[in-house]
C-alpha cells in the first residue's frame, strides 16, 4: 500500500515535471547537441582561417563577433568586452569605405586598407571584402580582411622592373635611331659628291633603306606602347620623306592613303618599313619620266603623277577563292586567320612583264619579294595603266592589330 504523501499534490507535481523534462530530454535534446556540435566544428573551422573575419551590425557597424585571425589583427577585439564600432579597430579611409558598403548593397564590395603595424613591420596591406547576409529578417554585414601585403610588394616590384625595362628599352631605340640617322646624313654627304647619276641614285636608295628603319625606331621611341608602331602613321610620316630624298618638291607627287589601324611588332615593322620603301623608292625612281626637267610627269606627259597607297586586313578567315584581289596570296596552311595586305600602286608609264631583275626597279622588287617571305606572306605585281605591287602577310605571324 503506497504512502499517502506519495499523492500528494506537490509530489504529484514533481513527479509531472519530471516526466515532462524526460520528455524534451528525450524529444529534443539530441538534436541539440547535434546543431551545437555542428556550430562548434564551424566555429573552429573559423577560427583556423587566416582571413580576419568579422560580424557587423547593419548599419551601425558595431562588431558583433569575430574569428581568431580578427582577434589577433585587431587586438583590442580581445581584450575589450564592450561594444566595439568599425572604426575602433579600422583606419578612417577604411571605416568610411565600409559605411558606405553596409549601407548600400554590400554585395561583394573589395576595399583595400593599408594599416600600419607595430614599429619597425612597416605598413600592412589588406583587401576586405563586404557582403551582406540575413538571418531571420535581420541583416547583418560579414567583412574577410586578407593580407594581401606581400602580394602588393611584389606587383610594386614587378611595376619598378617593368618600368626600368621600359626605359631601357626606350634608350635602345632612341641610340639606334641617332645611329641609324647619323648613317642617313653621312650617305647624303657622300651621294652629293657623286657626280654619276647611276651611282648617285644608288646611293640614295641605300639612304632611303636606313631612314626607314630609323623612323621605325624613332615612332617605337615616341610611342606610349613599346609592343608595337601605328604602321598606317608610319606610312604617312615615310612616303614623302621619300620624295624629298630624290630631290623633288614633296608636292610634285600626289598621295592618296587608304590605311585602317594596324599594329605592328617591331619584327614586323621593319621588313615592311622597308618594303613600302622600296615600292614608293620604284615608283618614284622610275614610273615617272622627266625628273630634273620641270618635275616628274604622269604617262601621258601631263597631269599629276600619283602613288596610291593601301593598307587593309583580309578577315578573320582566309576569304573564298574570287571574292578578293589578295584571295591568290593568301597561302594554304597559313599560321594566322588576319592577313595585312600592303599595295602602292602608280600612274605612271609600267613596267615591263615578266621583270628584269637586272634593272634598278628589278633588284629593288626582288628585295621585297625576299622581305615578304620573310614575313610568312607573298607579293603579285601588275602592270596596267600604271604599276600595281600588293603584299600579303599574315598578322599572326609577326604582327599584331
Amino acid at each position: 500500500m503506497s504512502d499517502a504523501s506519495d499523492t500528494s499534490p506537490d509530489e504529484i507535481r514533481r513527479r509531472l515535471i519530471g516526466l515532462g523534462e524526460f520528455s524534451i530530454q528525450k524529444s529534443y535534446y539530441p538534436e541539440l547537441r547535434e546543431k551545437l556540435r555542428d556550430l562548434e566544428r564551424f566555429r573552429a573551422l573559423l577560427d583556423r582561417s587566416s582571413d580576419a573575419i568579422l560580424m557587423l551590425s547593419v548599419p551601425e557597424g558595431i562588431v558583433l563577433d569575430s574569428n581568431e585571425a580578427a582577434k589577433r589583427l585587431f587586438e583590442r577585439l580581445g581584450a575589450d568586452s564592450g561594444a566595439i564600432h568599425i572604426s575602433d579597430i579600422m583606419p578612417i579611409e577604411c571605416t568610411r569605405s565600409i559605411e558606405a558598403s553596409i549601407s548600400g548593397t554590400g554585395n561583394g564590395d573589395r576595399i583595400i586598407c593599408r594599416k600600419t603595424g607595430e614599429p619597425g613591420t612597416g605598413e600592412r596591406v589588406f583587401e576586405i571584402v563586404i557582403d551582406l547576409v540575413e538571418v531571420e529578417g535581420v541583416s547583418f554585414a560579414i567583412s574577410v580582411a586578407r593580407d594581401v601585403t606581400k602580394q602588393t610588394e611584389l606587383e610594386m616590384e614587378l611595376r619598378r622592373s617593368l618600368e626600368e625595362k621600359d626605359a631601357l628599352l626606350r634608350e635602345v631605340n632612341h641610340r639606334v635611331k641617332n645611329n641609324l640617322q647619323i648613317s642617313v646624313s653621312l650617305l647624303s654627304l657622300q651621294a652629293e659628291a657623286i657626280a654619276d647619276e647611276r651611282a648617285r641614285l644608288y646611293m640614295i636608295e641605300a639612304k632611303n633603306r636606313i631612314a626607314a628603319m630609323s623612323i621605325v625606331h624613332e615612332m617605337l621611341y615616341q610611342s606610349p606602347n613599346l609592343g608595337g608602331i601605328e604602321f598606317d602613321a608610319y606610312i604617312r610620316e615615310l612616303a614623302p620623306s621619300i620624295v624629298s630624298a630624290f630631290g623633288l618638291k614633296p608636292e610634285s607627287i600626289g598621295f592618296r592613303f587608304e590605311t585602317e589601324p594596324v599594329l605592328l611588332d617591331i619584327e614586323a615593322a621593319v621588313p615592311c618599313g622597308l618594303i613600302l620603301n622600296e615600292l614608293v623608292s620604284n615608283a618614284v625612281g622610275h614610273a615617272f619620266p622627266g625628273k630634273g626637267k620641270g618635275g616628274p610627269r604622269g604617262p601621258s606627259g601631263s597631269g599629276t603623277p600619283s602613288i596610291a597607297i593601301r593598307l587593309v586586313t583580309v578577315g578573320k578567315k582566309a576569304p573564298e577563292p574570287g571574292n578578293s584581289t589578295a584571295d591568290s596570296l593568301i597561302r594554304e596552311g597559313s599560321p594566322s586567320d588576319i592577313h595585312c595586305e600592303l599595295t602602292v600602286e602608280d600612274n605612271g608609264i609600267g613596267m615591263s612583264l615578266p621583270i628584269d631583275e637586272s634593272s634598278g626597279a628589278g633588284l629593288g622588287l626582288k628585295l621585297v619579294e625576299t622581305l615578304a617571305t620573310q614575313l610568312g606572306g607573298t607579293m603579285r605585281v601588275e602592270s596596267r595603266g600604271g604599276t600595281s605591287v600588293r603584299v600579303l602577310f599574315p598578322l599572326g605571324r609577326k604582327g599584331y592589330r
